[in-house]
């Protein structure tokens, strides 16, 4: 009896002590140990297991490791480690510690472990049993309050990378992006993972070559991101995402990370930020996919899961927080949408920045993170709900009445607003329709957000002034509600290639573009002010050609001569009555050049008449357009042009046939003229008046010069013939 009741007691010792009393070691089994050393406590020691086999674990101090040998001893630790679990152990003493698996004879466990003193990688982590194979992951977070010790602190994602070599093997990489707000900022690397000595750590840049220890960041230049956000003083709610992604190119393998911030203070326009890391294998790559699983190690016996984490990068690793308030969301692009990853846990292993004090929990798709007295990792939840994305901005503002809005959705969203609007010093607009994106529609736009990629909606409502008589209201009223956007507010190229638990590689549809709302085109002008224009002109015009025929008739009675119509005529009938001739001849060229000035006058007068009615019409349709359409700096520039080439040019080229027939016909009898007086300005007149220059030069009034000439030649004639009078 006595033995029980030590054994009995021992028992509840070994209890209270948070010890566990073990069988001796069994010599018919085979073991698998390992020694560390603990420094700082609390310390935990994360396991891991992959494949289908479980493991019994041990954890021993020394003391309890030498008893052990023989007889039966407490254990700081036992318990089974089930196939493609990740376990944490707490550990409350310091000094060195044994651990001890199971393995059993003629098998070689695959088991890894790690030790973290006072903090431990926290965060929302995918280890996944089965396979998840893609060539995008993202994760989510959106922090709504931090507060560290140091006053630093950091976001991050780790991946695991699996590159197959055209040799038949395979290599594995951990890549890591990260926000910092501390000496670095922003950055991301990339780690061999394939060796015993390349356990992930921050520090160093250079090309990532086999098999040295030699990384290379390459960081985008990207102004307006910088100026947007900004690490050194972070606004809060800060929330974004990182997207990583992998390919290979002819034998090198690429791994880019973007960074897209939709939060910083208030909600911003998807603000993104890249880098991509070269990495040389050490044989050329057949193909590059990342993969977390469980169902087996890396080559130096890591795990292949998927971290995304809160902690700190730098100088400090171990970060304690005053505050924490944060959401994080783990997804990956399956072929055609982007999924959960499964088997979620609260830490992980491979990235550095260790919490002290972080509680996680998990509901409705996304892990919450908040600061405690402790930490408690745990198993989260094996196949989680999707989570909401917000990859869709609408930034809405109507500037008559000054509101703006700026908000991501998750839902259809169907804008609508008043009909009328009053303004006390304009008067009453009219809605007229909606700008999305700079596409004009009448009906109400309904906003669909994009399940696959970042997209942005710009919406402003388009109003027409009806009625400019001020009212009494003293500034902009609207009897309709404002748009109604969803009340939760939580919280790159698209991919191209993935695949999922499978080798085969799917290429996803391309990313569909938003669908723009039905464009329509304004109505055109009421059609009574294109009259009243016309009808202007045309009276101008009548007034004018008026006023022409009687200045010419009055004229005519006056010198007692004939039209300027009968000219040519006469001048092949005038016969000998040479004096006679001589005075038609020479008043119906007169009379010519009459023509050809007024008609240039006042073709040139209603030409510009138009020209300039065409240039105010226009300029003013431009500027009440101008709200709907944008920029009308081309079209004001263009109507200039226009008109000026109209009123500078037309004139001739309307009147290029006739003058083209007429003028030589009449040059040439001219010239015959001249020739038969041997009158130098004759013959020069005809000549001219035969060649048509104004049409050349595109100058009407060039064309008078020709009978000018032969106005005064023929006036000498009848000079020296006596016949002036």
């Amino acid at each position: 009896m006595r033995g029980w009741w030590f054994l009995a007691c021992v028992l509840v010792l070994a209890a209270s002590a948070g010890a566990q009393l073990v069988a001796p070691k069994n010599p018919n089994m085979a073991y698998v140990e390992y020694r560390f050393w603990v420094g700082s406590v609390p310390s935990y020691v994360v396991m891991w297991s992959a494949g289908n086999q479980s493991y019994n674990v041990y954890i021993f101090t020394e003391d309890q490791y030498q008893i052990w040998q023989s007889k039966p001893a407490q254990a700081a630790y036992y318990g089974t480690l089930q196939p493609g679990e990740l376990k944490a152990v707490p550990l409350n003493q310091t000094g060195g510690y044994r651990l001890v698996i199971e393995a059993g004879r003629g098998r070689s466990p695959q088991v890894g472990f790690r030790v973290f003193e006072k903090g431990l990688t926290t965060g929302v982590v995918s280890y996944p049993r089965g396979e998840v194979r893609t060539r995008w992951v993202m994760g989510y977070f959106n922090i709504s309050d931090i507060n560290t010790r140091s006053g630093s602190w950091a976001v991050f994602l780790g991946l695991p990378v699996e590159v197959r070599l055209v040799n038949g093997t395979a290599v594995h990489y951990w890549a890591v992006v990260w926000i910092s707000k501390s000496d670095w900022e922003e950055g991301a690397e990339v780690y061999y993972y394939s060796s015993r000595d390349s356990t992930p750590y921050y520090g160093g840049y250079g090309y990532q070559y086999f098999p040295s220890a030699d990384y290379q960041v390459y960081r985008s230049e990207d102004a307006d991101f910088d100026k947007v956000v900004s690490f050194r003083s972070p606004k809060m709610p800060l929330a974004g995402y990182f997207v990583g992604a992998v390919g290979v190119d002819r034998g090198v393998v690429w791994i880019n990370f973007t960074m897209v911030f939709i939060r910083s203070g208030g909600y911003i326009p998807p603000t993104v930020k890249k880098y991509s890391v070269k990495v040389f294998p050490p044989a050329p790559a057949q193909s590059a996919d990342i993969v977390a699983t469980a169902r087996y190690l890396s080559r130096s016996g890591g795990p292949l899961l998927v971290e995304l984490g809160i902690g700190e990068v730098g100088k400090y690793y171990v970060t304690t927080f005053y505050s924490l308030k944060a959401e994080m969301a783990l997804v990956f692009w399956d072929g055609s949408a982007w999924r959960p990853f499964p088997d979620l846990y609260s830490f992980g292993v491979n990235t550095g920045g260790w919490p002290t004090n972080v509680v996680v929990s998990y509901r409705g798709g996304y892990a919450y993170l908040n600061a405690s007295a402790g930490l408690k990792p745990q198993r989260l939840v094996n196949s989680p709900p999707p989570p909401r994305l917000y990859l869709t901005y609408v930034a809405y503002s109507n500037p008559l009445t000054g509101s703006s809005y700026g908000v991501y959705i998750t839902a259809p969203v169907t804008i609508r607003e008043n009909q009328t609007l009053v303004n006390a010093s304009d008067g009453r607009y009219v809605l007229a329709g909606y700008l999305v994106n700079g596409n004009f529609t009448r009906e109400p736009p309904t906003l669909k957000p994009s399940d696959r990629w970042f997209t942005t909606y710009v919406v402003e409502p388009k109003y027409v002034l009806i009625s400019p008589t001020p009212t009494t209201s003293p500034s902009p009223t609207s009897t309709a509600t404002s748009p109604q956007w969803p009340t939760s507010t939580q919280s790159t190229q698209p991919p191209t290639q993935t695949s999922v638990a499978t080798t085969t590689q799917a290429t996803p549809t391309s990313t569909p573009q938003p669908t723009s709302p039905t464009s329509s085109v304004y109505p055109p002008p009421p059609t009574s002010q294109i009259f009243d224009s016309m009808l202007i002109v045309f009276a101008i015009i009548a007034i004018l050609v008026i006023v022409i025929v009687v200045v010419i008739i009055a004229w005519r009675r006056r010198s007692g001569g004939g039209g300027a119509s009968v000219v040519l005529v006469k001048t092949a009938t005038v016969g000998g009555d040479l004096g006679k001739g001589l005075k038609e001849l020479r008043s119906g060229v007169l009379e010519l050049i009459f023509t050809a000035l007024l008609g240039s006058v006042f073709m040139w007068f209603a030409s510009m008449l138009t020209g300039v009615l065409a240039i105010v019409s226009t300029w003013r349709g431009l500027s009440a357009l101008k709200e709907y359409v944008g920029s009308i700096t081309l079209g004001k520039l263009g109507i200039i042009l226009l008109a000026s080439t109209f009123m500078l040019g037309g004139v001739s080229t309307v009147m290029a046939i006739p003058y083209v027939i007429g003028g030589p016909l009449f040059g040439v009898q001219i010239y015959r003229i001249g020739k038969f007086f041997n009158n130098s300005l004759i013959k020069v007149g005809g000549i001219l008046t035969a060649i048509p220059l104004a049409i050349l030069a595109l100058i009407p009034a060039a064309g008078v010069i020709g009978p000018i000439l032969i106005y005064i030649g023929l006036g000498k004639i009848q000079k020296n013939l006596g016949l002036s009078k």
